[in-house]
This record gives structure tokens, C-alpha cells and sequence, in this order.
């Protein structure tokens, strides 16, 4: 078995525990075979998709029948996503300087929460895939590098509504 990253930003090769990485030009279309993918893993990129029909599709077409995927993802409900759908794309840098000293603008992705919601994903995933998504607070390493005010959201997450924590994770197979 290989692990292949794909990824928008070439960055992505530097990652340690792929075997071979591939980028995704500006067409969209995953560097991959149909249905070569047993396992496809996504960790905190679904908040920054633009166009979820198109990642669906890709994802649907890369899977091979009864392959998995696993993805974790902020929630469009959480006080985090809230915060950052206020917050310009442009001036998420300069935010997150001041939030997370040492983060480096290239760092940064817009971000677009459209299918950061059980019901988009239902909608998206439809009779293509059997899914299963569990809502969940968020992990306290992500909050620790934040600061005070992260801290504060992490101390109060807890008790908020579950539709309104911070970290979806989906679990889905493709027909």
C-alpha cells in the first residue's frame, strides 16, 4: 500500500508520513484513478472547500466501491467558525499572528464553511456513500496554541448545544 498526498498547496510534499505526494491544479480534478482509493483522509480542509458538489464528485469518483472516508472539520455552528465568518479572509493573518504567534501567512487558507453542517453533508453525500457524522469537542492541543481567548471558548464549549461544537468528524463508505 502507498500513501499519496494530494493537496491545492505544494507544501502538501514536505508532509512526513506520505510515500509520494501530487498536486491539484487549477481544473479541480484529484491526480488520482477512478476508484483507486481505498482509504481517503481529510483533517481540517472541508471548512476551506469552495466548491463541495466538485470535492464530492472527486471523492466519489477516487473511492473505490467500499472505500473509506474519514475527515475531521470545524462545524459552520461553532463559536470558532462563528468567529471567522466575521473576520475577513484578508485579515484572518493578521488575526491569527496575534491568536498563534509564529503562524506564517502562507499558512493561512480562506476559509468558506459550505459543507461544514450534518445537513450539507447529507445533501452532498447522498445515495453515493453511507455516512455517519459525530460532533465533538474541540481537541485541547488545537485550543493550547491559541491563547487565553481560545481558552475561554474551550472552558465553555462543553455546554454548548452539541450542533454548536467545534469538530465534526465524518466517517463515510462508498457504495
Amino acid at each position: 500500500r502507498t500513501v499519496i498526498g494530494i493537496d491545492v498547496d505544494p507544501v502538501g510534499a514536505q508532509n512526513p508520513i506520505i510515500d509520494e505526494f501530487r498536486l491539484i491544479d487549477g481544473g479541480g480534478r484529484w491526480p488520482l484513478q477512478d476508484a483507486s482509493v481505498d482509504l481517503a483522509v481529510s483533517d481540517y480542509v472541508l471548512e476551506h472547500v469552495d466548491d463541495p458538489a466538485a470535492f464530492v464528485a472527486e471523492l466519489a469518483r477516487t473511492l473505490r466501491p467500499g472505500g473509506a472516508f474519514v475527515a475531521r472539520t470545524i462545524s459552520r455552528h461553532s463559536l470558532l467558525s462563528f468567529a471567522a465568518r466575521h473576520v475577513r479572509n484578508d485579515r484572518h493573518s493578521r488575526w491569527l499572528s496575534v491568536l498563534q504567534p509564529g503562524r506564517e501567512a502562507r499558512d493561512v487558507f480562506p476559509t468558506r464553511y459550505r459543507m461544514n453542517t450534518e445537513r450539507r453533508l447529507h445533501d452532498l453525500l447522498d445515495d453515493r456513500f453511507e455516512w455517519t457524522v459525530r460532533h465533538r469537542v474541540g481537541h485541547e492541543q488545537y485550543f493550547l496554541r491559541w491563547g487565553p481567548l481560545a481558552r475561554a471558548i474551550a472552558a465553555t464549549e462543553p455546554r454548548l448545544p452539541k450542533a454548536m461544537q467545534m469538530t465534526l468528524v465524518i466517517c463515510a463508505r462508498r457504495r
